[in-house]
């Protein structure tokens, strides 16, 4: 196996994997969350994509076996006569492992039992699998197991030198948010009864939040302008709505002004690609009761929503305003220039996978669009078709897209045209490798290939 070794944020690689399996975890209504024990390195030196197969296949696993409880991750620093090295602890109330098998589930082809096999599937190579990545990590996987309360796996690995790293205490604002709502533990993916108007000009955007808000238990209706949103929410009744303030025809700042002159009271949160102090208060001084950013974290999504509408149930006359700040994604490190990109969104499920392939289909004809417009000069065209693929890409689960389509969309705005040509190649050169990752290519895969087959396998 070629190990590499480049500096990476841990908690951007935890939180990617806690992203990927929140779904998998409401719909067992099961909780999934971390936490660091201790100060961590704010970046590790190691290799960023074997250590997101590991942690994929524990927390699935886990998932997998529990029925009640949830799954949690721990993750700390260990020091043992001079050694530091990272562990990440995956702890389950799943139904354990028998003392008699402990060793033997990381052999190849191994269960627990026979059972197991009937029961819940799989081919058991993952574990043998994860247990050689740790090692040729410079570390190892170990498990703890009680049958019938739950089990606790141990991954450590080499951090590399952490000389001059800064050691942070939490890992940043995403885990205060969803740690400091214990009452939402058991109801996060689960909204009361409730009618949701979603506008956005985004197809992408529109489809994934009627998927996510639809599977939570609301009843969604969608617009594709401010306008078109602006009519609906004077005909008809809903509670809360989800508001792009970028849009043709009509912009959320002007449909949301134009509601609320209306006498509308109901909640409207803004989305919005821009996270700047200023754009809040723009959105606040427009009549917004909540914000929050693209690319869309669905986990903040739902549970601003349920919180809202709890404020709401509570008192319909309360001005309940919501402050949500969105961690950005971070992009993943792809092994070479030329390496495919796959979509973080759980393409294993038909419909996360439908919306990642109609826009890798629509990124390719607006960066059609975007190319003809820059030969044309036509800036208008540019600075709007890159603010597209910064709010989009990132909710379609393609956060490299982000960073360049801002630097573009920034470049274009201050019409800085010597900057505009490195942006537009590099956006370019993304989007040309974007795909989706195809189950039905395990057919195809060679048995001897390890590598190969648990790519397929996560």
């Amino acid at each position: 196996m070629d190990i590499e070794r480049v500096r990476c944020s841990p908690h951007s690689i935890i939180a990617e994997v806690v992203s990927v399996l929140r779904v998998k975890a409401n719909e067992k209504k099961l909780s999934l969350d971390y936490e660091w024990s201790g100060p961590l390195p704010e970046t590790i030196e190691t290799d960023p994509g074997r250590l997101t197969q590991m942690l994929i296949n524990l927390v699935s696993n886990s998932i997998k076996f529990t029925q009640q409880g949830g799954v949690h991750i721990l993750a700390r620093l260990t020091d043992k006569d001079g050694e530091i090295r990272l562990c990440i602890d995956v702890i389950d109330s799943g139904i354990g492992i028998p003392k008699d098998r402990i060793q033997a589930i990381f052999d190849p082809f191994v269960q627990a039992d026979n059972t197991v096999t009937k029961r819940f599937g799989g081919t058991g190579l993952g574990l043998a699998i994860s247990r050689k990545l740790a090692v040729a990590m410079g570390g190892d996987l170990q498990v703890r197991s009680v049958p019938g309360e739950g089990s606790t796996f141990t991954i450590t690995i080499d951090p590399g030198s952490l000389e001059g790293v800064r050691l942070l205490e939490s890992a940043g604002r995403e885990i205060n948010v969803s740690r400091s709502r214990p009452r939402l533990e058991n109801q996060v993916g689960q909204l009361p009864a409730c009618r949701i108007l979603v506008v956005d000009d985004g197809a992408t955007n529109r489809k994934l939040i009627r998927l996510l808000l639809t599977r939570a238990g609301a009843t969604v209706h969608l617009a594709e302008d401010g306008q078109i949103g602006y009519e609906l929410a004077m005909k008809q009744s809903f509670d809360a709505i989800l508001m792009d303030m970028q849009m043709p025809v009509m912009d959320g700042y002007t449909a949301t002004a134009k509601l609320r002159s209306a006498g509308m009271t109901l909640p409207i949160i803004a989305l919005t690609a821009h996270a700047m102090s200023d754009a809040e208060r723009k959105c606040c001084e427009a009549g917004c009761s909540g914000y929050l950013t693209k690319p869309i974290n669905g986990d903040l999504l739902l549970s601003t929503l349920f919180e809202t509408l709890s404020n709401c149930q509570t008192d319909r006359q309360k001005d309940s305003k919501i402050e949500v700040e969105v961690e950005q994604q971070t992009p993943r490190v792809i092994d070479s220039p030329d390496a495919p990109i796959y979509s973080c969104l759980p393409t294993d499920d038909e419909d996360f996978l439908e919306i990642v392939v109609e826009f890798i289909e629509r990124a390719h004809e607006r960066m059609a669009e975007l190319e003809s417009a820059w030969t044309g000069q036509e800036l208008e065209s540019v600075v709007e078709i890159a603010h597209w693929f910064k709010g989009s890409g990132g909710t379609a689960g393609f956060a490299e897209l982000t960073e360049p389509a801002k630097r573009l969309e920034a470049s274009g705005r201050s019409e800085q045209l010597e900057l505009i040509d490195d942006a537009l190649a590099e956006l370019a050169g993304i989007v040309a490798r974007i795909s989706v990752k195809s189950d039905k290519a395990a057919s195809t895969v060679p048995t001897t290939n390890v590598d190969e087959l648990y790519e397929v396998l996560s």
